[in-house]
């Protein structure tokens, strides 16, 4: 009820069974035909993102079910900090497939994430060498903090390798760093957001949201003047809303409204139609 009409949701699942200790109600590939019935009940109006997870032993046969003839699901959601690194082995097969068919990723990028429950990690990732080359790591990692995790698993450099090896996948790093660069903002804030920002200089289809920065108006005239002064940057943002989160304090529909009121209705169309759909290659979409 609280967004326009012909509004599109593009539904990010998560796997969290590999990673979080404790009971799963529901295993991931039922909830990967759920999510179909849903979508098959509105066709018009979800896009569904299927969650890949690297320490799940089924990940292949999950992906190449969603993207069955049958299932057709639109992209892939990525978590680093539930234990992987964005460059291990498995998800660059995945990433490869990804950018030859155009396929669009969306990885959480941002701090306060959800983690692994486990603190012991035997992990596997490419690196790039001082040469330019792409090597495989191997390294038992052993966290203690909620945010050692963030820094090592969600830092947006660590889709470098990625980048590397493929150029023109189409990914969105999401949250933007969670906080826009001010000097409110955090120092680890602030890196994340100008390693975000040098990726979108770097690479055509790298993009990032404003998921969860809706939650505080403060960061809203920033974000629209960084829109407007850096090109660039203001093609490659996406609206977002982490809707279930702020909904949590009933204040969703305010801060929308809020939010939509200042960045204007020039501004809101090119962060909410245009850019998606450029994200998304779509490149044409009925009433719009």
């Amino acid at each position: 009820e609280n967004t326009p009409k012909d509004t599109v949701f593009c539904v990010l699942m998560m796997d969290f069974q590999p990673g979080i200790d404790g009971f799963v109600r529901k295993d991931i590939f039922e909830q990967l035909d759920e999510l179909k019935e849903i979508r098959d009940m509105y066709p018009q109006k979800i896009l569904p993102f299927i969650a890949i997870n690297p320490n799940n032993r089924r990940h292949f046969e999950l992906f190449a079910k969603a993207f069955s003839e049958e299932y057709s699901f639109f992209g892939v959601k990525i978590y680093p900090s539930l234990g992987y690194m964005p460059s291990h082995p498995d998800l660059m097969k995945i990433f490869e497939i990804c950018s030859k068919y155009d396929i669009p990723v969306t990885t959480h990028c941002g701090t306060g994430a959800i983690h692994a429950s486990v603190n012991k990690h035997n992990l596997k990732y490419f690196i790039i060498n001082k040469r330019d080359e792409l090597i495989l790591k191997e390294e038992k990692k052993i966290f203690y903090f909620k945010k050692q995790f963030d820094k090592f698993f969600n830092s947006p450099q660590n889709w470098k390798p990625v980048l590397n090896a493929f150029p023109n996948l189409r990914l969105n790093l999401a949250h933007f760093g969670d906080n826009l660069i001010s000097d409110r903002a955090k120092s680890s804030s602030k890196k994340w957001t100008n390693s975000i920002i040098e990726l979108i200089n770097a690479y055509p289809n790298v993009f990032t949201d404003v998921s969860y920065i809706l939650h505080n108006p403060k960061m809203y005239s920033e974000l629209k003047n960084m829109i407007k002064t850096n090109q660039k940057l203001g093609e490659r943002i996406l609206y977002g809303s982490d809707f279930h989160h702020i909904a949590i304090s009933g204040k969703y529909k305010q801060l929308r409204t809020i939010f939509a009121k200042k960045m204007g209705k020039k501004v809101m169309r090119k962060i909410s139609v245009e850019n998606p759909l450029n994200f998304l290659n779509i490149q044409v979409l009925e009433n719009v």
